[in-house]
């Protein structure tokens, strides 16, 4: 799990860092999910799915986010319209 959450996202903004450099323009948006905010659970890991009612009822809404959702939090970020917004953690969790 270290290899896919820490070291892929690490290697891979090396690379785009050394493209953005190439443009002298770039955006890096790392995502995660909720779990990073609580900790997770040892067998939440891979999101079982009879877990996963339980988690979307602890979410205000009441509902998981639809990917168009998560889509544009990402465009925001990235725009040029929005160059000066760094380095920022915004949380789009229905309210959690």
């Amino acid at each position: 799990m270290f290899q896919i959450n820490v070291k892929a996202p690490f290697m891979l903004s090396q690379r785009a860092f050394a493209v953005m450099k190439r443009r002298q323009w770039g955006r890096i948006v790392n995502i995660s999910n909720i779990g990073v905010k609580y900790g997770g659970a040892p067998n939440s890991i891979h999101y079982p799915r009879k877990d996963m009612a339980a988690m979307v009822n602890m979410i205000p809404l009441k509902r998981m986010a639809e990917p168009a959702e998560i889509a544009e939090t990402v465009y925001f970020l990235s725009s040029e319209k929005y160059s000066y917004i760094t380095g920022s953690v915004v949380t789009v969790a229905g309210g959690e």
